[in-house]
């Protein structure tokens, strides 16, 4: 029990805002952001598709979708940045939907995706909830596979290697590649929307993906966000207290290709340093990074990935 202890205390945080965000107090939009890792952000990955969810006394639907090519570079920042995240990032979260993921701060991102879809669409979502590929991967194990309009099956087996990759090689548009993760959204939604899975292998799958700090959810309705807040789906920076130092290793891939797939990473904490002294405690960070992509991967890649 100790291992997902943290997801489930996440999932159950989530559930005091089921009744709201499913419209049992009235209407509510709820934006979808499905956060790609093959190009990574503070904030689990890249946003790449989009999706605006209609509830209404226990109805849903999807009721607009969209990619991050709807979405043009605003001319100016569509809000204003705290100075401790403008002093590292500049304004760029706040001028590409791309980016705004950048900061490990998700009540901001959320912010700022609301801020920017009701800047092109004229609506404002209540919510935001994020999700990557690894956590569809999961819902899938409880749904069962999707058929996709372009005839491709995805399960949980395979889930995360198409969305993350074989999109990439086998539509080499960029817009077509944006209509696959539409019709992977929508179908995905579909199933958990239609019922006739076993609920319990669905909530065992969201609370591994919340312990993995794979979902994000933001409200901006204050006492919603009361019930997120010190949960793992709040999404802000770890915070350190007189009797322990938290740390965080965080990445952002600024050089727009999908190469992050190749990405393997490991992180190792040492406390203690030389000499040892408890009024000068030093820790080493120690970060491991390694490509696995194959060597010949700049002639065989599309370009879009490398």
């Amino acid at each position: 029990l100790a291992p997902v202890s943290g997801g489930v205390h996440a999932v159950h945080g989530a559930t005091q805002l089921v009744p709201a965000l499913l419209g049992a107090d009235g209407p509510r939009d709820t934006l979808l952001l499905f956060l790609n890792n093959a190009e990574l952000r503070s904030t689990v990955g890249i946003p790449g598709a989009l999706a605006l969810v209609h509830t209404d006394q226990g109805a849903i639907s999807l009721t607009q979708q969209a990619s991050t090519r709807d979405f043009p570079k605003f001319d100016k920042p569509v809000m204003t940045l705290p100075p401790e995240i403008r002093g590292i990032y500049g304004d760029r979260p706040a001028l590409w939907i791309q980016n705004v993921t950048y900061a490990p701060e998700f009540p901001l991102s959320g912010e700022l995706a609301v801020t920017m879809w009701e800047r092109q669409f004229g609506t404002r979502p209540q919510a935001v909830i994020a999700l990557d590929p690894f956590t569809l991967s999961g819902i899938l194990g409880a749904t069962g596979p999707i058929t996709l309009a372009s005839g491709e099956t995805l399960s949980s087996d395979n889930a995360v290697q198409f969305l993350l990759h074989d999109v990439y090689i086998s539509y080499p548009e960029p817009a077509m590649q944006d209509l696959v993760f539409a019709d992977a959204a929508a179908q995905v939604f579909d199933a958990v929307a239609s019922g006739g899975y076993d609920p319990v292998a669905l909530i065992s799958a969201l609370a591994t993906a919340a312990q993995e700090n794979r979902v994000r959810v933001w409200s901006s309705i204050e006492g919603e966000q009361a019930d997120i807040a010190g949960t793992l789906l709040e999404g802000t920076l770890p915070q350190s207290t007189p009797g322990e130092a938290r740390f965080a290793m965080l990445l952002n891939d600024g050089t727009g290709s999908k190469m992050d797939y190749y990405l393997a990473s490991s992180v190792e904490v040492v406390a203690g340093g030389c000499p040892v002294d408890a009024a000068d405690p030093r820790v080493t960070l120690r970060v491991t990074l390694t490509n696995t992509a194959p060597a010949d991967a700049g002639a065989t890649l599309p370009d879009y990935i490398t």
